[in-house]
């Protein structure tokens, strides 16, 4: 639920581009690190 209120945080003020990696490092530095080493 951490990563949901994240994500609402951080859409608004970036783009599509720049919210899927920052998306992507909040799951790399989460739980799911798989999906770091799936998408570099």
């Amino acid at each position: 639920m951490e990563n949901q209120e994240k994500k609402e945080y951080v859409a608004p003020q970036m783009t599509v581009v720049e919210y899927e990696f920052q998306d992507s490092l909040l799951k790399c530095s989460g739980p799911d690190m798989v999906v770091c080493d799936d998408e570099p």
